[in-house]
């Protein structure tokens, strides 16, 4: 239906759509060869006029095409539309007709309507739920799109999708591909809120200013909703047990009903959609529960970015005071840092640390700040852009270094001062050391700083020459492999890169020390000590037996420790 639903939103976003086949609950629209700018035009009077497909200028749909009823016992199919449809009869009934149009070997199906339209192959019609389109309803395997798109709620049924996504379809779910609208309806609610005060003529100005610039943020966040299921796909190639060892929380925690088991099932767009709604469930709790908002100085920052650039300056205290700030604030800080970092990056560092989620939650929301990362963002996955590995290489250096800042006591009560110190402090620095995980290796330079009140530039060097003196980063990038994947080798790997930041912080001590002792820094002692042979060879050495492997990464790890305390 065209009339200013959700299908007419999504029918007008881009020009240069070519639009074959619709059908709402009275008609099914056919243009085999269509005229795009023609029919866009004619899409968009519709649009405007609030009309559907009936009031269509049928002369400027392309031979053999036309609008027919749905409820029609026969409809002629003329060879043209048999092409595009890929179907082999001259006449059919509307319902089979709308089946086929389903069925079309298209590069898009867009669902923008009421209805269930598709279940699994192995699922009854009563499974759907959704008797009135039991006869028009296909399965999922007999889909031949490229993409689905769920602009509607509940297209298909969630088993449906996994079905779709195992042949090879591209999908999410409804509460990805529809969620800008639910996003909008909230704003509109916590605006009408902040303007309650407002004489009502003035509160609908306010309303119309700021009308663009919210309309923009929800797009952005369906954009980035859907880029983090790109992500955990990405995750589930480069670091599979993340998401082995979340979906087992979720189902512990009783979220999920079960648990796959089958990689290759779990591994699907459809699933990670399913397991982001429960997993920002549990963030969220999590922050109510902590008061996260009212002890961290993101919970402000967060509240004022979700208001419109237009109002925040005009109603600045009455956003700080509004009657859901803190709810509103944790929903933003939530979302942007799993849409940002991933899936499993709040669970995967919880998992690490054994710290609370409101510490490692701060812990992220401190590193995308001093490592400015919007930038990188922005590149990767601009309005033509989508390069998910190189985003993916700073994803995980955000990861570590959230990871080293948990050291950092009194993580929760930085203030903007701080912030702003310690982020142009890497700033200077990363001028002359650009690689993003050269910045990840010196984060040992903040509790340093903190603990022996030292300048934070002095500390950046020397946790530096820390780390090119000694094979810090080899063994931290060994003990994040998933090699360290079982429950056991976890533990261990938990133990050991906390005893190492522990270690880096020693050994970047004794040269402090040293420095302001005698005015000069000697590495050599480290470099000529009698177990440094024998740690390099250790490193160096691989085999294919992993408890082997393992063994001699402990061994090097307590030689280094060794070294340093030496």
């Amino acid at each position: 239906y065209m009339g200013g639903d959700v299908f007419g939103n999504g029918m007008l976003l881009n020009p240069q759509m070519k639009l074959l086949a619709a059908f709402n609950h009275i008609h099914i629209f056919l243009d085999p060869q269509p005229d795009v700018p023609v029919a866009f035009a004619e899409r968009q009077r519709l649009f405007d006029a609030v009309l559907g497909w009936g009031d269509y200028q049928t002369d400027i749909i392309s031979e053999g095409g036309g609008v027919f009823l749905r409820s029609a016992k026969s409809i002629r199919i003329s060879s043209t539309m048999q092409a595009v449809l890929g179907m082999d009869v001259e006449t059919c009934s509307g319902e089979a007709l709308i089946q086929a149009i389903l069925q079309a070997p298209v590069d898009l199906l867009y669902n923008g309507g009421i209805g269930t339209y598709i279940k699994a192959s192995f699922e009854s019609d009563a499974d759907a739920q959704d008797p009135a389109n039991n006869a028009v309803r296909v399965d999922a395997n007999n889909l031949r799109c490229k993409v689905l798109n769920e602009g509607g709620n509940l297209g298909l049924t969630q088993a449906a999708r996994i079905e779709f996504a195992q042949q090879g379809g591209i999908i999410n779910t409804d509460a990805i591909d529809n969620a800008a609208g639910v996003n909008m309806s909230d704003h509109e609610v916590n605006l009408k809120i902040l303007l309650a005060d407002l004489p009502f003529k003035e509160r609908n100005r306010w309303l119309k200013k700021a009308a663009a610039a919210v309309t923009l943020q929800c797009l952005n966040d369906n954009k980035e909703q859907a880029i983090v299921l790109s992500l955990a796909e990405s995750t589930a190639i480069h670091h599979l047990p993340r998401l082995i060892h979340l979906q087992q929380s979720l189902y512990e925690e009783k979220r999920l009903l079960s648990l796959e088991k089958d990689v290759k099932k779990f591994a699907l767009r459809p699933v990670y959609a399913e397991w982001l709604g429960h997993e920002k469930n549990r963030i969220h709790e999590a922050l109510d529960a902590a008061c996260f908002a009212t002890h961290s100085v993101f919970g402000d920052i967060f509240l004022i970015q979700y208001f419109a650039k237009p109002l925040r300056k005009p109603f600045a205290q009455h956003i700080l005071n509004h009657v859901l700030s803190s709810d509103i604030a944790h929903t933003r800080i939530c979302s942007y840092i799993l849409n940002r970092y991933g899936l499993c990056s709040i669970h995967y560092l919880q998992n690490l640390s054994q710290k609370p989620l409101q510490n490692v939650v701060q812990s992220l929301l401190l590193a995308d700040y001093i490592l400015d990362t919007g930038k990188q963002y922005e590149h990767a996955f601009g309005s033509t852009a989508l390069d998910l590995e190189a985003w993916y290489e700073v994803q995980q250096a955000v990861l570590n270094f959230a990871e080293g800042l948990l050291t950092l006591e009194g993580l929760l009560t930085v203030d903007e001062a701080w912030l702003k110190k310690t982020k142009t402090a890497f700033s200077n620095y990363g001028k002359t050391n650009p690689d993003i995980t050269q910045l990840v290796d010196v984060v040992i330079a903040i509790p340093l700083a903190e603990q022996m009140q030292l300048p934070l530039s002095q500390c950046l060097s020397v946790a530096q020459l820390c780390m090119d003196s000694l094979p810090f980063a080899q063994l931290e990038r060994a003990l994040r492999t998933p090699l360290w994947a079982s429950d056991d080798a976890h533990a261990l790997r938990c133990e050991w890169l906390q005893r190492l930041q522990h270690i880096k912080i020693i050994a970047a001590t004794h040269i402090l020390q040293q420095k302001s002792q005698h005015g000069q820094i000697n590495v050599s002692q480290w470099l000529d000590h009698p177990l440094g042979e024998t740690l390099h060879d250790l490193i160096q050495q691989e085999t294919s037996n992993h408890d082997e492997q393992r063994l001699r990464y402990i061994l090097a790890l307590t030689h280094l420790q060794s070294i340093v305390e030496t």
